[in-house]
């Protein structure tokens, strides 16, 4: 065991410093991306928010509504079978939404039933999200590299995990995204069970993709880095919404924007300070 005595930091902990733009208002802001996925190839345009799994967000309604605003949602688990493929069936933009499972044997037969439904290179379901309370388990890890394997064609999140390492085995097993946290919730108890302290703050900063994991002779003596085909999924303890961080393209990338377009800057600009525990009318904040 290793005890890491450096400051930790949550959402609450940090603020996002602006950054100077040309824009006259906030209506032109843009923050749509284009990427294309590290194992499927896949291209993706849209926004890079994706609603939470839970019961009351994760909904075919939700779907349908976030879907005009080229958002995403992540299904919950408890659908039949022949919704969940009618709804895929008439999803016209793939993206919109992602088909939730756990790694449990009826998790996965569920799932299997659901793809035999829809066979044929058009297939309804495109987006999977493998989604288990904390990914720092060999069977979880195997479950992936399975996923894959069976079904190269689907884009693959998986989660939850807080650290660089498990994000780059899930990334070599298959995933093109990985969601980062542990119980970061305001009624999620995974952190108070698991004894998981992580910070999201830290997490992010930790496993932030667009740079280099992998050193020579280094992660399995893999040398590939992690450009803007791998994103985070980033959870909020705030809205239960939660929002893929795509990586940063490089400085005269052909991937990075164009000069002219200042969107989305603060979202790549994340300043650490520290807040104080006092409310904006300078009371202490109650918890």
């Amino acid at each position: 065991m290793r005890i890491e005595n450096d400051v930790k930091l949550d959402f609450k902990d940090v603020l996002i410093r602006p950054k100077r733009s040309t824009l006259t208002t906030r209506s032109q802001v843009d923050i749509s991306r284009e990427f294309r996925f590290r194992h499927t190839g896949t291209d993706y345009a849209g926004i890079p928010i994706v609603a939470s799994n839970m019961d009351s967000t994760g909904t075919v309604e939700m779907a349908r509504a976030l879907d005009g605003f080229k958002l995403s949602v992540a299904l919950h688990k408890h659908y039949g079978v022949d919704e969940i493929v009618a709804f895929f069936r008439a999803l016209e933009r793939k993206s919109a939404a992602f088909y939730s499972m756990g790694i449990a044997r009826p998790d996965e037969d569920k799932f299997e039933e659901v793809m035999r439904a829809s066979p044929g290179d058009d297939h309804s379901v495109r987006y999977v999200f493998i989604d288990v309370a904390n990914g720092y388990t060999e069977s979880f890890v195997r479950f992936v590299k399975k996923i894959r394997e069976r079904h190269p064609h689907l884009v693959i999140m998986a989660g939850n995990v807080v650290t660089g390492e498990m994000t780059e085995e899930l990334i070599l097993s298959g995933a093109d995204i990985v969601k980062v946290g542990i119980g970061p919730g305001s009624v999620c108890t995974t952190r108070k069970v698991t004894e998981d302290l992580s910070k999201l703050g830290s997490n992010l900063l930790i496993v932030q993709p667009g740079r280099s994991m992998f050193g020579p002779g280094g992660a399995g003596q893999d040398n590939r880095s992690f450009d803007d085909r791998t994103i985070a999924k980033l959870p909020s303890e705030l809205t239960g919404v939660r929002a893929i961080a795509p990586a940063t393209p490089s400085v005269g990338s052909p991937r990075s924007r164009p000069a002219s377009s200042q969107s989305a800057s603060a979202l790549r600009l994340l300043t650490v300070s520290p807040m104080p525990e006092r409310s904006c009318s300078g009371g202490q904040r109650r918890t």
